[in-house]
């Protein structure tokens, strides 16, 4: 082997592992983004932070999004928003921070389902998962016949053997739901924990609301969450 050969091998290897250990990291400002769907069957999604992350790659999200909007109608639609976003590779952190303001989801029909989850994060295997939220002005309504509805917003999750960790500042959150056989949550702080490990959340939350009308409707909130 000659030593040009030996030089580009050497060269790709360094290469490969400033790539598996690098962190993956985005900023994202975002004002405005609407999506509107209407008809049978439809789907709808909109993400935002994203970065995700290689096996020993972390992952670091930072969002500053409003004026965030969804709108669908039909029969058996489903609707979602994510917003934080990160995950993590299998020995490496993930973390978000998210500031939002103004988010909203419409859905009307029959069989909908409808979430929204804004912190996420998410570790793997060995890695911890921490996010930081600022939130507010957070609303969804729901009409129509068996649909259900969901609302998260601290997020974090965690590995494993890694812990999770959420900081939460929440103002002016709404759910609105009326129909038949409807489901309806808010969990607010969240965090979850590995199967080894503990979490921890910090809430302050206030004017948070939930109202629902029709016939064998579910409804919950929570709020401080950490799940271990």
């Amino acid at each position: 082997m000659n030593t040009m050969t030996k030089t580009a091998i050497a060269a790709a290897i360094a290469l490969m592992s400033a790539t598996a250990f690098a962190e993956n990291q985005t900023n994202v400002k975002l004002d405005g983004a609407k999506q509107n769907q209407s008809g049978l069957a439809n789907s709808q999604s909109m993400d935002v932070g994203n970065a995700k992350g290689s096996l020993f790659a972390g992952s670091k999200t930072n969002v500053n999004a409003k004026n965030l909007n969804q709108n669908q109608s039909g029969l058996a639609n489903t609707q979602k928003m994510e917003i934080g976003n990160a995950k993590s590779g299998l020995f490496a952190g993930a973390e978000s921070n998210v500031k939002v303001d103004n988010l909203k989801q419409n859905q009307s029909g029959l069989a909908n389902s409808q979430q929204m989850q804004v912190g996420n994060a998410e570790a793997s295997l060995f890695s911890g998962a921490k996010s930081n939220v600022n939130a507010k002005n957070l609303n969804q309504n729901q009409s129509g016949l068996a649909n259900t509805q969901k609302m998260e917003i601290g997020n974090a999750k965690a590995g494993l053997f890694s812990s999770a960790e959420s900081n939460v500042k929440v103002e002016n959150l709404k759910q609105n739901q009326s129909g038949l056989a409807n489901s309806q949550s808010m969990r607010i702080g969240n965090a979850n924990a590995g199967l080894f490990t503990g979490a921890k959340t910090n809430v302050s939350a206030k004017n948070i609301s939930q109202s629902q009308s029709g016939l064998a409707n579910s409804q919950n909130v929570n709020v401080g969450n950490a799940d271990n």
